[in-house]
């Protein structure tokens, strides 16, 4: 299942909206649509505030989302390639 999906299921299993979502972690209610239609992705400090809040853990959050997890590796290998190009300068 997509993270999208789990999204979706987790707040309507709590009987959420979006907007109650968005309230509880502090974040605009189009943030949560965009999680919600796999438009964008969370950052992973955002990824451990919603397994708090749903109290699922991160392995459940992402595991069989094999976009999603390309999405965090391609923005890591991007990070390192930024930080090397700073310690170089």
């Amino acid at each position: 299942m997509k993270f999208a999906d789990k999204m979706k299921l987790y707040r309507r299993q709590k009987g959420w909206t979006q907007q109650d979502v968005a309230e509880r972690l502090s974040i605009s209610r189009k943030t949560i649509s965009s999680w919600g239609n796999g438009r964008s992705y969370p950052d992973i400090f955002m990824l451990v505030q919603i397994s708090d809040l749903y109290h699922v853990s991160l392995d459940d959050l992402l595991r069989e989302d094999h976009e999603m997890i390309n999405n965090y590796k391609e923005e890591h290998t991007m990070n390192k390639r930024v930080d090397k190009v700073q310690h170089k300068s």
